[in-house]
């Protein structure tokens, strides 16, 4: 039995994100945002055309996406498959265990396509690319309502991913375009359990617990299974 299998028998039931399916009566924000709590919006871009290319073939999303910002210069971020794809600190701290650099957004995209179904596949890694600015058209095609709310729309796009645990902008939503996304959501009162980590050096400018949640290391980080 895995230490995180072990963890998760101790802690009390987790209590059930609410959802909403999103039928022809679409999405309004209005009715969202004040929950102040998390929501799973059902289908909310099912009818984008990112998705359905997404859904027919890898062959038809890498296509699809090759049409906006091809030539694009963006950040990325890449490292050995023996990372298991999560993005965190070198041995000393003294920075991350991933190389950063920039390349053309297309180049970047046949990388992930290429080494995507590898197993395990190396980390290639775009974080945060802001649309507006690099993906033209894309938002035109791949957009979502918010009324008079004015979102600033940002697409991340990689290989295999483990992000370590971080607060983020309380009015977030996640579009998930291709693949799967797994969001492990804590309560703000567990921060000290969660072991926050240098605030001078992040790996994206949010601190970062410094427990792995695929393998915590109870030794080093015991309150974590309080």
């Amino acid at each position: 039995m895995s230490a995180r299998h072990q963890i998760c028998q101790q802690l009390p039931p987790a209590r059930p994100v609410r959802e909403i399916v999103v039928g022809e009566k679409g999405f309004s924000a209005d009715d969202v945002i004040p929950l102040s709590e998390p929501v799973i919006l059902r289908g909310l871009v099912a009818h984008w055309p990112a998705v359905r290319a997404a859904k027919s073939s890898r062959e038809d999303l890498l296509a699809y996406l090759s049409r906006f910002g091809h030539d694009a210069v963006v950040p990325v971020s890449v490292g050995p498959a023996s990372i298991a794809g999560r993005v965190f600190y070198n041995a000393d701290f003294s920075g991350m265990n991933v190389e950063r650099g920039t390349a053309r957004f297309g180049e970047v995209l046949r990388r992930v396509y290429k080494h995507g179904a590898a197993e395990p596949p190396p980390l290639i890694y775009m974080a945060s690319i802001d649309v507006d600015e690099h993906l033209s058209g894309f938002r035109h095609e791949n957009d979502v309502d918010f009324g008079p709310f004015k979102p600033l729309p940002s697409i991340w796009i990689g290989t295999r991913t483990r992000i370590a645990a971080h607060n983020d902008l309380p009015l977030n939503l996640a579009c998930v375009v291709a693949g799967r996304r797994t969001f492990t959501l804590f309560p703000p009162d567990q921060t000290p359990n969660l072991y926050v980590g240098p605030f001078e050096l992040t790996p994206a400018g949010r601190p970062i617990s410094m427990v792995d949640l695929a393998a915590p290391d109870l030794e080093r980080f015991p309150r974590f299974a309080a």
